[in-house]
């Protein structure tokens, strides 16, 4: 027991490497587990640790929810933690590098609030003084004027509407990224092969879609069927998609299939939507997911002797 919670405290408080996250995987799956498994479950942890923090931890590590937790899994969830952690560490540094600016910004206006309210207990007419400098003042608006009203639109992004945090996947007007950092005038994505820099003032107008923070996603692929299929074939393929997501809940909600149109006389083009019970931030676990899915409906297709000609993403 004394080993577990000391490797449970290096989990949760100290930083880790790459070669830690292995190193305490495997000491906590071969001191938990029964020497004839090549799992754990909930019972082996409650030999150990009390109820409550034995069903925490085994929710973590079970990551396919199925009862029972491999190696592979508790190796997953431990590098899983450690780079949550790390992000959320990023995110701390990034908002409180931004809100020194923005106090920066905010005692600059507090002074001159304070030096025009001292002149005025002090009975010096200092209004007399800013109206010689009326010509600089309105020279100085058309200078900074832009950059006074791009800061308050920063302001307004980062704090107010908050729309991403970093290491969120987004899309900005239909354009896949990963926020790297978020500034207080810009912020700095990262596409396929390079950094993206946008100041903040386009991205308050533009049409953002967080990922990481949308609900359970739907993916749809084209599918071109021979129209000779019959319904009796589609009434089969139906059943075994259900029985597939019955099988496979934790990962799916639902496969249907859908035939809007004859694309020909020979070729019907069928509509393949695959509802998930996670949104696609895991990139990894999205696409391992997908080829999972569409692996068993060309098998079922094949079985039921079911034509087809190809399939065709469809991205929503």
């Amino acid at each position: 027991r004394s080993v577990l919670v000391e490797l449970l405290g290096r989990f949760t408080k100290t930083p880790l490497d790459k070669m830690s996250v292995l190193s305490i995987s495997q000491k906590i799956f071969q001191n938990v587990k029964n020497p004839n498994n090549n799992s754990i479950n909930i019972n082996n942890l409650l030999k150990y640790l009390p109820s409550s923090t034995a069903e925490q931890f085994f929710s973590e590590i079970d990551v396919n929810g199925n009862g029972d937790a491999t190696f592979d899994e508790i190796f997953a969830s431990i590098r899983n933690c450690l780079e949550e952690r790390e992000i959320l560490k990023k995110v701390v540094l990034d908002t409180d590098y931004t809100l020194k600016k923005l106090d920066t910004i905010l005692l600059v206006i507090m002074w001159v609030i304070f030096s025009v309210m001292t002149f005025s207990i002090m009975a010096i007419d200092i209004f007399t003084y800013l109206a010689t400098l009326g010509s600089l003042a309105i020279s100085l608006t058309f200078i900074f004027g832009g950059s006074i009203a791009s800061i308050f639109e920063s302001v307004l992004m980062v704090f107010v509407s908050h729309p991403f945090d970093v290491a969120d996947n987004i899309t900005v007007n239909g354009k896949s990224y990963e926020v790297v950092e978020i500034g207080m005038v810009g912020c700095i994505f990262k596409a396929s092969r390079c950094l993206v820099y946008f100041p903040n003032r386009t991205l308050v107008n533009a049409k953002v879609v967080n990922i990481r923070r949308s609900p359970n996603q739907t993916d749809f692929t084209l599918v071109y069927l021979d129209s000779s299929v019959t319904s009796s074939q589609l009434k089969a393929l139906k059943q075994k998609l259900d029985a597939f997501v019955d099988l496979n809940n934790r990962d799916y909600k639902s496969i249907t299939l859908s035939i809007p149109e004859p694309l020909t006389l020979r070729t019907s083009k069928c509509k393949l939507s695959i509802d998930y019970t996670f949104n696609f931030q895991d990139s990894a676990q999205f696409y391992s997911r997908k080829r999972k899915a569409l692996l068993y409906f060309r098998q079922a297709i094949f079985e039921l002797d079911i034509k087809f000609a190809k399939f065709e993403q469809l991205y929503n």
